[in-house]
């Protein structure tokens, strides 16, 4: 492979190759070219064939330029392959080496026979001759090399002034995939076929001339043995060359057993490199990588929809930006210039109870009771919200279904439960749709609000739009919710979910097929691998913490694929349903909570992959310190971790009793928690603080920075520090990976023929003996090479 590839021979050539690097270079540089011009003649002017689109993460390719690039390597390969050969079977160029002339000063008489000299000219002459091709042949494959270099740059220049920008870059990913296909394909499986050719020519002697090889021809007979086996006996080799056999044969296995680990290494890195490689395509291929845009076109779409302070407002903003959004033009289900609205539109209204309130001062006959998930308003009313006639109700309840006039009825909810700022609100409520029409959209707005169809008992108002780009091939699910708080005072929301609802769309939904069977047989495997290795282990498995981090991976892949099994049951119910509405409405709120969570699990999944990079790192022997460094000070860090909870929550909690009814990031508990790690980093805000609060708040904040930044944290910093100078200078403290590192480093090296450091292993030295300094090694081998010669002439 180091000689035969010719792209991994330029940094490995063998060193007795008269192929010099600047010759491989070059016939490097002249394939390069050559696929160049063969993929721009295969590319013509016009763009009238529309064709697939394969993608592949973030490359895209077509079917034509896939024929293309493999054509082209085809193509090209005969002619580099004509080059690559004058090179190689070209001959060095003798070097001519004059010797000073003694004959006049010796005359050496010959008493050889004619028979022998003539045997000596032949040998001579068969030495001096050379298989090849002259060394002149040298300066045809640079001429070979000019000329297609040149030649092909000269016109892929004529070529490149008929293409646009698109062109060009399809013939770009044509090179690349020729040259890819080139290194990963064509050269090995030359190198392939070369070696079972000689191995085919070249195999092995015939069984007859095996069976023949020690038999005697007519002229020859066996020697007789000089003296008996038992008269011969090996001489006894001296105490120190049996030792430095010994020591060899044990440095000789710890560098064999040290080789079998480094390639075990480099198949388990290569295996997690397969996974994670499988792993992110489908995470990135599953989420919504660039919903963001169609998440901000959607939000400017309601630019006055914050302004919203009274019930009067939203009453306006309905009948105007509403409307204007859902319909924009006549007829059309438009959102945005590229957005659809799916189904109708959804107009929610949650209700608390009337009933009485006791205070310390008086008895109110008629008030609100407290809004909550058990205790909400869920019956039927007549208009203007009065009690409806139980001798009527059945069917007044009919007729308001049949004329689709459901907005005085109370309807059940299937889906999730709506979560503001405020309060958490159940799915049931009191809505009626938004049509296809925006004339009767107007008019059922108008009836109701002059029939106070919101008034001081509503706490919630929700307006819930679904909308599917097909560009993009996403799905947005809409919800803007507005809270009336008690002085009447108005909380907006709004929330805009982007997902997709189907990862089998196009050409990449069969790429989508084939890595989820991929990502299933790893996953299998793995399964099995770690399960044989923890039964084998029993509890000592989870001692180690890559141990730990596999098994949270595998569990992790448990629940993703329980998740996507769920999402995608869901989604084919819901389109079902959808196609039944004709037109009506649907929440999908449901599948995008599913699709978000299972955007999070394949999110954490990648991260916990990410961590297990970690492990190669292990091999560094600073990293090795560091990893001891934290495996020392658990017990250290898991307390001070809960001092800083303790701190934490103290200043949570104060914070929300001083701030929380006039700053927003100080509402509760967890919300001034979060705004204090914000803090830490030096993100601080004065501006939601009034006057009177504004000296306490400064207080405050002063506390906090002493006690958690300059106190907490420099006491983290020198639990690290003092454990850290202690595993530094124990020296069996890093492990012994790092050795493993400097192994394989060295080899590396050492296979691009760079110098390397001849890190040999050490062999184990015997326990509870006394050795004298030893001499050096060549006086050694020079004793024993001594004392067997002296043993032999003893025996003469």
């Amino acid at each position: 492979m180091s000689d035969g590839h010719l792209w991994f021979s330029v940094a490995s050539r063998p060193t007795r190759s008269h192929f010099t690097r600047v010759q491989r270079a070059s016939c490097c540089l002249s394939l390069v070219f050559l696929t160049m011009i063969t993929n721009a003649m295969f590319y013509r002017t016009d763009d009238s064939l529309r064709q697939q689109v394969y993608r592949l993460g973030p490359f895209v390719f077509t079917p034509s330029q896939l024929w293309i690039s493999a054509v082209s390597t085809l193509i090209v390969f005969p002619v580099n392959f004509v080059i690559v050969y004058v090179f190689t079977k070209s001959r060095p160029n003798p070097v001519k080496i004059k010797h000073p002339s003694t004959g006049s000063l010796y005359k050496i008489p010959s008493s050889a026979s004619k028979v022998h000299r003539d045997r000596i000219k032949r040998q001579h002459d068969k030495t001096r001759k050379q298989s090849g091709l002259p060394h002149w042949c040298v300066y045809i494959g640079w001429v070979l090399v000019f000329l297609s270099a040149t030649g092909s740059a000269f016109f892929v220049i004529l070529y490149s002034m008929e293409w646009g920008a698109e062109k060009s870059g399809e013939w770009l990913t044509s090179i690349l995939l020729s040259i890819f296909q080139s290194v990963l394909i064509v050269q090995p499986l030359k190198v392939l076929l070369l070696g079972l050719l000689i191995a085919f020519i070249f195999k092995k002697i015939g069984k007859a001339e095996m069976m023949d090889a020690d038999a005697l021809n007519g002229d020859e007979e066996f020697l007789p043995k000089p003296m008996d086996a038992e008269d011969v006996r090996p001489p006894a080799k001296p105490v120190s060359c049996r030792a430095s056999d010994d020591r060899q044969l044990a440095a000789a296995r710890a560098l064999r057993l040290k080789e079998a680990r480094m390639r075990t290494i480099l198949w388990d890195v290569f295996k997690h490199f397969l996974v994670v490689a499988v792993v992110f395509y489908l995470a990135f291929s599953s989420s919504a990588t660039v919903g963001h845009h169609m998440h901000k076109s959607l939000k400017q779409r309601f630019p006055t929809f914050k302004k919203i302070d009274s019930v009067d407002k939203l009453w306006s903003w309905s009948n105007t930006e509403l409307l204007g959004v859902l319909f924009t033009q006549n007829g059309s289900k438009l959102l945005d210039d590229q957005s659809y609205r799916v189904g109708a539109a959804a107009f929610k209204q949650f209700r608390s109870r009337p009933g009485d309130c006791t205070t310390n001062i008086t008895t109110f006959p008629r008030c609100k009771l407290d809004y909550t998930m058990a205790q909400h308003e869920e019956g039927d009313f007549a208009v203007g919200w009065r009690p409806l006639p139980e001798a009527d109700a059945n069917a007044t309840r009919c007729r308001r279904r049949c004329t689709n006039d459901t907005a005085w009825d109370f309807t059940e909810g299937k889906s999730l439960p709506y979560f503001g700022q405020v309060k958490t609100y159940v799915d049931g409520a009191y809505m009626f749709e938004i049509g296809n029409d925006p004339d009767p959209a107007a008019s059922v707005m108008e009836r109701l609000q002059k029939r106070e169809w919101l008034d001081g008992f509503t706490e919630a108002v929700v307006v819930e739009i679904n909308a599917y780009n097909a560009n993009a091939d996403l799905f947005a699910v809409i919800t803007l919710m507005v809270e009336f708080v008690a002085g009447r005072g108005t909380t907006p929301t709004r929330n805009i979910h982007i997902f997709k609802l189907s990862s089998y769309v196009g050409t990449s939904g069969q790429l989508m097929v084939g890595f989820q069977i991929t990502f299933v047989v790893l996953f299998v495997l793995s399964l099995f691998r770690e399960g044989k290795k923890m039964f084998h282990q029993r509890r000592t498995y989870f001692c180690q913490p890559w141990n730990c981090l596999e098994f949270l991976r595998l569990l992790i892949c448990v629940v993703a694929i329980v998740l996507f099994s769920v999402k995608e049951g869901l989604r084919s119910s819901y389109v079902s349903q959808l196609k039944a509405l004709e037109g009506g409405y649907l929440s999908f709120r449901i599948i995008a909570a599913f699709s978000d969570v299972f955007a999070s699990v394949l999110a954490i999944l990648v991260f916990v992959m990410t961590l297990q990079f970690l492990q190669l790192l292990s091999f560094n022997r600073a990293i090795g310190v560091l990893f001891h460094t934290l495996r020392k000070a658990t017990n250290k860090i898991a307390a001070f971790l809960s001092m800083l909870c303790v701190v934490f929550i103290a200043f949570s909690t104060s914070g929300g009793l001083l701030f929380g009814g006039e700053a927003d990031g100080y509402i509760n508990i967890l919300t001034s928690a979060r705004t204090l790690l914000v803090m830490m980093f030096g993100d601080t805000t004065f501006k939601d603080m009034s006057a009177d609060h504004l000296v306490i708040f400064r207080i405050y904040f002063l506390s906090f920075v002493i006690a958690v930044v300059m106190i907490l944290a420099n006491m983290f910093l020198g639990i690290l520090d003092e454990q850290f100078a202690t595993s530094k200078n124990n020296p069996n403290g890093p492990g012994g990976d790092s050795d493993m590192g400097e192994f394989m480093v060295d080899r590396v090296l050492q296979y691009f023929g760079i110098g390397t450091r001849s890190v040999r292993p050490r062999a184990p030295e015997a326990k509870g003996t006394y050795e004298e300094e030893e001499a050096p090694e060549d006086v050694r081998e020079l004793e024993c090479k001594l004392d067997l010669v002296l043993k032999k002439i003893n025996l003469l």
